[in-house]
């Protein structure tokens, strides 16, 4: 193997693109990824993956550990009762030792990703769910970059209805109720991070449709990049609709129109009026204009919904517990199936 594909690269910034999803984070990322600096990876969720270990080590609820020292360090000899007591890693492993293992195998990940491209410096990370644990990436890389996407939610609700339907079956909500709440709470978390992150950029899609050179130019400047507007011009060019249909591995109708206001053909005007109610607050502080007359007082049909899914929600983990408890009484219990954690 040659010696330069294991060579450690000095990665300037890791940048986190967050936001809901349908909201173009893909788009921005491809975009991205046309400058010679930068390096793209998508929906890898490693750091999910590594907020799991952190959330290991802080677990005051102890399932399958226990911590065996002998008493007095004698081969041959067992240890005492008093000598045995409950794991908790976070008497083995103090929080910056757990957080450096977690840096550790996320610069791995990072050079990684940076060594597919000659000369990148920059590595983005393209996980719309990231904004959940902004908190934690800050305690691994307190420089990180926020990249926050954000969308009129009537063209955000278009596209999940759509993607729900079809490529993306269960994963999003088909409703326009829900997928209205959805984007309220999504663009909420992202414009959290704006709160404890200095370096936190909220980039509108139709800002970046309409006046796409200033605005990549923008980000680009916002990441530390050379930005010419030739070079603007031309990621611009090279990932229009036209082109990103043609074929980047991505499921049927992924991409769809890409236009601003293609939501006026697929929703109905029912459906319009309830997301620009559900998310008015949002959408004025983002500067979204509602285009119905808004509900005198709150609609039946939303009152109905909402206490419609809280019963269901209710039902859910009615269910669940039976289950778990029938699972218990008459399968046994899982911890009593997993072998112990010893240390000799």
């Amino acid at each position: 193997m040659n010696d330069s594909t294991n060579k450690d690269i000095n990665v300037s910034r890791r940048v986190f693109i967050i936001g809901c999803p349908r909201s173009g984070s893909t788009w921005l990322s491809l975009l991205l990824s046309q400058h010679p600096e930068v390096a793209v990876f998508q929906h890898a969720k490693f750091m999910q993956y590594l907020r799991s270990l952190y959330a290991w080590w802080g677990t005051k609820d102890v399932k399958f550990g226990k911590l065996v020292v002998s008493a007095t360090g004698n081969a041959g000899e067992l240890p005492d009762e008093e000598s045995e007591r409950p794991l908790r890693y976070g008497t083995i492993l103090t929080e910056q030792e757990c957080l450096s293992l977690c840096r550790t195998a996320a610069d791995q990940i990072f050079q990684a990703v940076a060594r597919q491209k000659t000369g990148a410096k920059v590595v983005v990370d393209k996980t719309p769910e990231s904004g959940h644990i902004a908190r934690f990436i800050q305690k691994v890389y307190p420089n990180a970059y926020f990249l926050h996407v954000v969308r009129d939610p009537r063209s955000v609700v278009s596209s999940l209805k759509h993607a729900g339907k079809s490529w993306a079956k269960g994963e999003f909500p088909t409703n326009a109720i829900n997928a209205a709440e959805y984007w309220n709470n999504q663009v909420a978390i992202g414009q959290k991070v704006m709160e404890h992150s200095p370096n936190y950029m909220q980039v509108r899609y139709e800002d970046l449709k309409q006046t796409g050179v200033n605005q990549l130019k923008n980000v680009y400047e916002f990441l530390g990049l050379g930005a010419e507007e030739e070079l603007c011009a031309q990621a611009l060019q090279a990932c229009s609709m036209s082109q990103l249909k043609k074929d980047r591995g991505m499921p049927d109708g992924f991409f769809r129109r890409g236009e601003l206001a293609s939501w006026r053909e697929d929703l109905s005007s029912h459906e319009v009026k309830m997301i620009e109610y559900i998310t008015a607050d949002t959408m004025k502080r983002l500067g979204y204009e509602p285009t119905m007359s808004p509900y005198r007082r709150p609609p039946f049909r939303l009152w109905c919904h909402r206490v419609g899914s809280r019963f269901l929600d209710w039902l859910d983990n009615k269910l669940r517990r039976i289950v778990n408890r029938l699972y218990a009484m008459w399968i046994g219990r899982l911890p009593d199936l997993m072998p112990e954690f010893i240390v000799y």
